[in-house]
């Protein structure tokens, strides 16, 4: 009788630990065992197994332990249960350690143990591990179960493995097992879209896909950039009437990708509008970029749907606002904080806002913007770089230097966003000196970017300064940095402006040797620095190689027709006015004004006069150089029409620049 009641209170024992492990009260079920061994009764195996099943992994390593100390004959249940602990816990050595004791025991493993070693070299990311222990069931002489397939095609899926998670699934269906929902989502994820597409046909031929395996179908899509086919599958989720749900924020995501706003809007406002939530809207307002109005329109969309939008819908929509539109991103921006949602703003919402600040003339607004920032602990080096911004839009150098000091007082990661605006200051503010100062303590303090040389180097360039932006690219050189093509560029375009022809071309030439390819302002500059001394040649063999390339604009023929003026080379300059036409471009006053000067120099007073019936505006150079041209011809009659058209313009204009032409002292 009484050995029956012991066994009972055992028995009783046992079922309060294994609720524990339902209830995940590892705490518990561990003083049941104490109080178990104080009432002098001694726990079995099924007793230690529910234990190790109820236990965090080091405790059900440690009941393992003592289940082997009483001298009670561990299971393959008993191991199994630890290492599940293990494998929850993603402790994969543990995991594989317990495989190996028990192998020792001259225990055989099953395949759900091996399954769980799996399971913990997987969650540890250790795929080559799972992968050995897969390969190693069939010297166990076990067999693949479903879940060692689905296991093995999530970690050839981590492994970005897809081919190899495809032949898994054909092994499968070799086995007579047919691939579940999990086994077939996570080799959608991985694959192709072409092969996803296919799968998602292979599944609803059998069963009925549900909403997560259409939602990895789109995502397939959304990596591929294939709008089309994520949209198709989507109303494919609608046909067999499943929610659209996290399908629709995959779609959203990519419409946001493949840059089709306007499509992934249209997408919102069909009747799929009512399944879409804020992860939704937020991807179609993250999409709009410059198309404030209809980030705006999304914002209010979300409010009419009930749905509370977020910071990252509200970041989106302030990032929205081009620089005209930045009263519009204050008015955001004040909502955040004053309005029914009483969002809390972060350092993202500084940097949005003040960023729209940037290209504008509006410095007190980013500044106060930043002080804001700083008041709430949330300023970073975007804001600081966004302020700096504004003060060298607005020419405020010396403000701008005192933004970074107070940059790098503050010990903001980052710094380097800082130096490159102060340095952009100094450099519109044509002080190049001070800007190269401010380069050289950014090397002392820190490593600088080739965006920081390349700030330098526009400051260079804007006061003319070619040695010092050739001196420039030597020493990114040193600092191990890779040059840009916006580097060179501006490197060009300081020999440019010095007249320095053989430096530029030679720059030109180093664009091979960079492993860069120049670009149209590249050509623009080389040959713009070509116009004024060096042979005609040179600029026309430099736009034949812009032309071969389709890297001319109206600014490339300006340039070379400029050189033509220059040379007195006015046949050739009429013949690229012509020539624009082939490349569907337009000239433009500059362009006739060129044009003009080279006839006006060659006293081709008929072609300028053509060419002035043809000017769609005409200013003071373009009636000047026709009236030079019949001055020189001595056309004194024929330049009295042109004194009607200067009457708009005034003759003071032709007097400012020395063009008035004799026959305008007639009487």
């Amino acid at each position: 009788m009484e050995s029956m009641e012991r066994h009972q209170s055992v028995v009783e024992c046992t079922r309060g630990i294994a609720d524990c492990k339902e209830r995940k009260q590892w705490q518990k079920a561990s003083w049941l065992l104490t109080q178990l061994k104080i009432q002098g009764l001694q726990a079995d195996e099924i007793t230690y197994n529910a234990l190790i099943s109820a236990g965090q992994w080091q405790q059900a390593v440690q009941w393992l332990l003592q289940l082997q100390e009483i001298r009670l004959r561990a299971q393959v249940i008993s191991y199994g249960a630890a290492v599940n602990a293990c494998a929850e816990a993603s402790k994969w050595q543990q995991a594989l350690a317990l495989l190996w004791e028990l192998e020792k025991e001259v225990v055989s493993p099953n395949t759900i143990v091996c399954n769980s070693v799996i399971s913990a070299c997987a969650r540890a990311s250790q795929s080559q591990v799972a992968l050995e222990v897969i390969g190693g069931l069939a010297e166990r002489n076990l067999e693949h179960n479903l879940l060692t397939f689905t296991i093995a095609i999530t970690v050839y899926e981590k492994m970005s493995m897809w081919p190899k998670g495809l032949s898994l699934l054909v092994s499968m269906k070799d086995k007579g097992l047919e691939g579940n929902s999990i086994s077939y989502t996570t080799t959608i994820k991985s694959c192709e879209w072409r092969r996803s597409q296919e799968l998602l046909s292979d599944v609803q031929k059998k069963s009925r896909a549900d909403s997560i395996l259409y939602s990895a179908c789109i995502g397939a899509c959304e990596q591929a950039t294939h709008w089309q086919q994520a949209l198709g599958t989507l109303d494919m989720l609608a046909i067999h009437g499943l929610q659209a749900g996290v399908a629709l924020n995959a779609a959203s995501s990519a419409g946001q990708k493949a840059n089709l706003w306007t499509s992934t809007l249209a997408m919102l406002t069909t009747e799929r509008w009512s399944q879409a939530d804020v992860i939704s809207f937020n991807s179609v307002i993250s999409s709009c970029k410059a198309q404030w109005p209809l980030a705006h329109h999304l914002l209010a969309g979300m409010q009419a749907q009930s749905l509370k939008p977020d910071l990252i819908g509200y970041n989106s929509g302030i990032s929205s606002c081009a620089a005209a539109e930045w009263q519009r991103a204050l008015e955001l921006f004040k909502g955040l904080q004053c309005g029914p949602w009483n969002l809390r703003v972060n350092a993202v919402t500084f940097g949005a806002s003040t960023s729209v600040l940037e290209s504008t003339s509006e410095w007190l607004w980013a500044l106060e913007l930043l002080q804001k920032a700083t008041s709430c602990g949330e300023a970073n080096a975007i804001t600081y770089s966004a302020a700096i911004g504004a003060c060298e839009t607005a020419n405020l150098w010396q403000q701008a230097l005192l933004l970074l000091q107070q940059l790098e007082t503050g010990r903001v990661e980052g710094r380097l966003l800082g130096y490159s605006g102060a340095i952009g200051a100094c450099g519109r503010a044509g002080r190049w000196e001070q800007a190269l100062l401010l380069l050289q303590r950014c090397c002392e303090s820190s490593r600088p970017s080739i965006v920081t040389f390349g700030a330098a180097a526009k400051a260079c360039e804007r006061s003319a300064k070619w040695q010092e932006a050739l001196e420039l690219l030597l020493q990114v050189e040193s600092h191990q940095l890779s040059c840009n093509v916006i580097m060179m560029n501006s490197a060009i375009s300081s020999c440019e402006k010095a007249s320095e022809w053989r430096q530029a071309l030679h720059l030109l030439g180093d664009f091979a040797t960079q492993s860069l390819q120049a670009d149209i302002i590249s050509y623009n500059a080389a040959i713009s620095a070509c116009e004024f001394s060096a042979p005609l040649g040179l600029s026309l063999a430099l736009l034949n190689e812009a032309r071969l390339q389709r890297l001319v604009n109206v600014i490339t023929f300006s340039a070379t027709i400029s050189a033509c003026e220059k040379a007195t080379a006015w046949q050739s300059a009429v013949y690229f006015l012509d020539h624009l036409q082939q490349f569907h471009l337009e000239a433009n006053l500059v362009t006739c004004n060129a044009v003009m000067a080279a006839c006006e120099k060659a006293s081709q007073w008929l072609q300028a006069l053509s060419l002035l019936g043809l000017a769609w505006t005409r200013d003071v150079l373009t009636l000047a150089s026709a009236s030079g041209a019949l001055d020189v011809a001595g056309k004194t009659l024929e330049v009295l029409p042109l004194l009607d058209l200067a009457e708009d313009i005034g003759t003071a204009g032709l007097e400012r620049i020395g063009k008035v032409p004799r026959s305008s002292q007639l009487g």
